[in-house]
């Protein structure tokens, strides 16, 4: 998988970077609390540098991050 991430940005940075559309904007906040949801492990570390993260945590907020700029969101945290 290939990492799309700022290393220099923190976690919660990076995935609001995901949000660049203008309907992804407006969601973004709301977007955000349920990729925490999704990935408890990734809203323990939102203050931290995302350069700094493990190989596997690196892919996982980019996963993450994929999934706070896309409208699917709520399918993905309802399991539909």
């Amino acid at each position: 998988m290939r990492r799309r991430l700022f290393p220099q940005m923190r976690v919660d940075e990076n995935l609001r970077m995901g949000a660049f559309s203008a309907r992804a904007r407006a969601q973004a906040g709301r977007n955000l609390d349920r990729v925490f949801c999704l990935f408890p492990r990734l809203a323990e570390r939102r203050a931290q540098r995302a350069g700094t993260l493990s190989g596997g945590r690196m892919d996982l907020e980019g996963a993450a991050g994929d999934l706070a700029g896309r409208d699917e969101i709520r399918k993905a945290y309802l399991g539909a």
